[in-house]
């Protein structure tokens, strides 16, 4: 531990550029898969600018409960779906998962396919549940 830290001291600018470097991959990753937004700001973009939530949870957890006025499109079939998300190329589109995790490839299919407006609400459907924001039950 010694060491390292003597490490750190000496090569103090060589540490410092890589952390900007793991800094700068990890933002220029996120900006690719779409826009983390909070349930409050998912919910907003949504109700004001006409947005639309895709579920991408599997059938049998989107019954369980989902967002009002959600499209269930399970990430397994994500791909072969991207055309039936044309209609909403004009709408913001919010991706929800259970805990926020797998929207990211989702995200990516969507703005390599164009898609102007996508965002991942984060922490999914459970944190939706925890800000005490309604879900639906099929």
């Amino acid at each position: 531990m010694e060491l390292f830290i003597e490490f750190l001291g000496r090569e103090w600018a060589l540490v410092g550029s890589l952390m900007i470097l793991i800094a700068l991959m990890i933002f220029n990753d996120s900006r690719r898969s779409g826009t983390m937004v909070s349930p409050q700001i998912a919910s907003g973009i949504v109700n004001k600018q006409d947005g639309v939530f895709i579920d991408v949870r599997e059938a049998k957890d989107f019954r369980a409960g989902h967002v009002a006025g959600s499209i269930n499109i399970p990430f397994s079939k994500f791909k072969d779906s991207l055309s039936e998300l044309e209609k909403y190329r004009g709408k913001p589109i919010v991706l929800i998962c259970k805990y926020g995790q797998t929207t990211g490839s989702a995200g990516k299919m969507l703005v390599t396919a164009g898609f102007p407006e996508v965002y991942r609400m984060t922490g999914g459907l459970t944190e939706w549940e925890n800000s005490r924001f309604p879900t639906v039950k099929k």
